[in-house]
């Protein structure tokens, strides 16, 4: 199992960088769009349609790539005082249960969202010469990108079950150091 949880650990890592930096461009596209369309507005009372429409599906890709970084740094909303006061078999067998939950659900509705965005594919979009499939895909893609991370999660649960290392809450982000740590003149960091 170990090896397993090795393997989508550390695909789950490269994943999670691909989606951050997917989502982290996208962002910078619908501020430069709306930057672009505000300041046309402004400047000149007229607005673009394509520009609206171009940050309508920019917004929906942004919402769902967002979606599975935050199930990666489990940054959702979750319990976690109820669920560190458990002792380990327990703490862990919810962990699965509700991992285990929320990934049937994220693969059904990633399911329906794959069939809406196939009946959507051949609608045209108002005014940009695309369809709408390129804004309904990013549901499908979003939710299957979370449920890849949802079954990192559960293998890394067993795999805690298997060698009974102890529960750990979400992960800091790495750039950010942890109650001080790593940052000068804090506790923590006396030279020896």
């Amino acid at each position: 199992m170990s090896t397993l949880a090795r393997i989508l650990g550390k695909a789950a890592a490269a994943l999670e960088v691909a989606v951050k930096t997917a989502a982290i461009s996208v962002l910078v596209s619908l501020i430069c769009v709306v930057f672009f369309q505000m300041a046309r507005r402004t400047l000149t009372g007229r607005s673009f349609v394509e520009i609206e429409e171009l940050s309508i599906i920019l917004a929906a890709w942004l919402a769902f790539l967002t979606i599975p970084y935050a199930v990666r740094r489990k940054a959702h909303v979750r319990i976690e005082t109820f669920i560190e006061k458990f002792p380990f078999v327990p703490r862990n067998s919810l962990e699965l249960a509700i991992n285990a939950a929320i990934l049937a659900t994220v693969l059904v509705a990633a399911y329906h969202g794959w069939r809406l965005a196939g009946r959507k594919i051949m609608v045209p979009m108002t005014v940009l010469p695309t369809h709408q499939g390129v804004w309904f895909y990013s549901f499908p893609v979003g939710m299957g990108l979370a449920a890849f991370f949802l079954l990192d999660n559960l293998a890394q649960t067993l795999n805690r079950f298997a060698t009974r290392e102890p529960y750990r809450l979400a992960d800091p982000s790495p750039e950010i150091p942890a109650s001080g740590e790593g940052v000068a003149g804090r506790p923590g960091n006396e030279e020896g």
